[in-house]
């Protein structure tokens, strides 16, 4: 971007959706004049797919941005507290074991703190923690497939002579395959 396009971008509360109107507006514009020469459904479905992708957007930034009733999670852990206690009680009446009761109750109570950990972490699961999203990876691996996939050489772009010498390779490839599968199959019986 230009100097004048990244302060307004930094001054932007929606950086997103600002992005997403000037692809829009780009697209629009050059349509117009006539430097696209793509198809109207096409061009329609391309911008769906910004919609679409905007609409993803929002639904991230709701999960990571409303965050969990506090007193509900206050309830919880007083919830798993008393559980804590009266796990063991209640093991002992249905083993009446020296060995089994505190070990089923260690396991019992563990099992319910786990699980509690585990839906905090679930919580917002964007971030910068060991068990969040890898999205800068995932980002950075969709980049690069889209910029191998932009340089990548269309067939029809290709000369015909390479084109027919990739082609026939190909095909010698499959032959020989085809062969050594058979002289195994021979060999074999």
């Amino acid at each position: 971007p230009t100097e004048e396009e990244a302060e307004f971008l930094t001054s932007r509360r929606d950086k997103v959706s600002s992005l997403a109107q000037w692809v829009t507006e780009a697209v629009m514009i050059q349509n117009q004049k006539g430097n696209l020469k793509t198809p109207e459904p096409i061009l329609s479905r391309c911008f769906q797919v910004i919609g679409e992708g905007l609409m993803g957007f929002g639904h991230a930034r709701k999960i990571s941005q409303m965050p969990f009733p506090f007193p509900f999670a206050q309830m919880l852990t007083v919830a798993l507290v008393g559980v804590s206690m009266i796990v063991p009680f209640a093991v002992d009446a249905f083993t009446k074991g020296r060995v089994l009761t505190p070990i089923l109750s260690f396991l019992v109570t563990l099992g319910y703190w786990g699980v509690n950990q585990i839906a905090v972490e679930l919580e917002n699961p964007f971030g910068g923690d060991a068990n969040d999203l890898p999205l800068a990876e995932v980002h950075n691996d969709f980049v690069q497939l889209i910029e191998d996939l932009s340089l990548e050489i269309p067939k029809k772009c290709r000369d015909p002579e390479e084109q027919a010498e990739m082609d026939l390779r190909r095909i010698e490839d499959k032959v020989w395959a085809r062969r050594r599968r058979t002289d195994r199959s021979i060999g074999m019986s």
